[in-house]
């Protein structure tokens, strides 16, 4: 009778054990791309999801994204971070809102994700590719469309005489211009335009209204302040900012002669702390977040592009 109580007892261990194993699976680095749905309608909505799995002693370079991933319009972005519960890995899922205008076949390039792993060496992820059928929202054969009908003649109406007419307005307009022009009223010149600098400053001067900083929004704030400071560069020195991650750009600007050592020190460190707000969860004291903004306002300035205010040309 013992017996057969101690071998039911180490049979249930055994189911136990065996179960522990199959929850505690291995769990390795990757980084995937995949949607709801891959045939869609003009203006229909995509959830795009990008989700990377890797070590918490990771340091990860998220792709970052401007107006559109491929041919999709951005609407919205959402992300959430886990920590996995069998082993030292962390989750981020990264879920956009994608809209597509135009009829046709698409894909969705790779997106990157760039890991610096604790003993300092790198790797890059690439997400697969997805290919997306956009169609149109009246269907194959629509049967509620009309064809258009043929133009109404009017009787008695030539079309000559309108031909005579908008050649005399065409010859009425010329002869105001010319007395115009006589007199010294028109002036034709070429408009200007909004320098990088100006919209730099101008989304700075809007993020500090926001007051974001004393509102506690610390991730907000340095994701606005490193997108304008990404933006500015690219606007202003061509180089490609926004659709990289920083140890690309930084990578890119080593070998760049528009920075001084001191401009790309600066661009190294701001980057690299506004990642690790972003991403890392570290919370910046009040004093920190207000000296990042006035360096970047101070960078804007320093790396203006200068010009002199010219005469109109004609």
């Amino acid at each position: 009778m013992y017996k057969t109580i101690f071998f039911k007892i180490l049979f249930v261990g055994y189911l136990l054990f065996a179960a522990s194993l199959s929850l505690c699976e291995d769990i390795h680095t990757s980084f995937t791309a995949s949607v709801d749905k891959t045939e869609v309608k003009i203006g229909q909505p995509i959830t795009y999801t990008l989700k990377a799995v890797y070590p918490l002693d990771s340091n990860p370079g998220f792709p970052e994204f401007s107006n559109q991933i491929g041919d999709f319009e951005i609407k919205s972005c959402d992300r959430k971070d886990a920590r996995m519960k069998t082993a030292d890995f962390m989750e981020s899922a990264f879920k956009y809102k994608l809209s597509g205008y135009d009829i046709g076949s698409y894909i969705i390039p790779p997106a990157k994700l760039g890991l610096i792993l604790a003993d300092g060496s790198k790797k890059d992820y690439l997400s697969g590719q997805i290919f997306i059928e956009v169609k149109s929202a009246l269907g194959e054969n629509p049967e509620d469309i009309k064809d258009i009908k043929t133009a109404l003649k009017i009787p008695g109406f030539s079309g000559s005489y309108m031909i005579i007419a908008v050649c005399l307005l065409f010859i009425l307009c010329l002869a105001y211009l010319y007395y115009r022009s006589s007199k010294g009223l028109l002036k034709i010149g070429k408009m200007p335009s909004i320098f990088p600098h100006e919209k730099a400053l101008n989304a700075l001067n809007d993020l500090k209204e926001s007051d974001l900083v004393n509102r506690g929004l610390m991730k907000t704030f340095y994701f606005r302040l490193s997108a304008i400071m990404r933006y500015y560069i690219e606007e202003r020195f061509g180089l490609r900012a926004p659709e990289r991650t920083t140890e690309e750009f930084l990578a890119e600007i080593s070998n760049a002669d528009v920075f001084n050592t001191g401009q790309r020190n600066y661009l190294k460190s701001f980057l690299k702390a506004s990642d690790i707000v972003k991403f890392a969860k570290h919370e910046p004291q009040l004093q920190e977040a207000i000296s990042s903004f006035e360096k970047t306002v101070d960078f804007v300035n320093e790396t203006k592009e200068d010009f002199e205010e010219k005469e109109p040309q004609i």
